[in-house]
């Protein structure tokens, strides 16, 4: 009697190792690998929290637009950015090995990233003096022991 098997395919878990093995045959920069895996590492474990699936070939776009949402809550728009880009070069991975036949991030958009407004200096720092070569202000102890500039 024949038995039958039911193939869900590989984990996010089990092909990890895989990935981080391709990302370092491509010369990858180490931080950008960590960065890269620790993203993956996180949605694993968000995914196993919330109860989906573990296998790569079940995971939808709600999924990952899930955690996501849930790195938007507790972070800042620019590590959501940035996870959102691990992610997606993960998933394109998947693609190209044949893991998945779809990227469920194919038409999901990255966070917006709102611009840091930049620093405004206030009038007492406009008129300070300025330590050469730097933008920021002269500390008031070094001006009191200023020694005269060599003629």
């Amino acid at each position: 009697m024949a038995s039958t098997r039911i193939l869900t395919g590989p984990t996010l878990a089990e092909l990890a190792p895989s990935w981080r093995l391709a990302l370092g045959s491509q010369n990858r920069a180490p931080r950008t690998i960590q960065a890269y895996l620790a993203a993956l590492d996180q949605f694993l474990k968000f995914t196993s929290e919330q109860g989906m699936p573990q296998q790569v070939a079940h995971v939808k776009r709600e999924h990952v637009e899930a955690y996501i949402a849930g790195v938007l809550a507790r972070s800042k728009p620019a590590t959501a950015s940035t996870r959102y880009r691990s992610l997606q070069a993960f998933w394109k991975w998947c693609v190209e090995e044949g893991e998945i036949r779809a990227n469920p991030m194919a038409n999901m958009k990255p966070p917006k990233v709102p611009e840091d407004p930049p620093i405004m200096l206030s009038e007492a720092t406009k008129n300070a003096p300025m330590v050469q070569g730097s933008l920021r202000p002269m500390p008031a102890i070094s001006l009191m022991f200023r020694l005269p500039e060599a003629q």
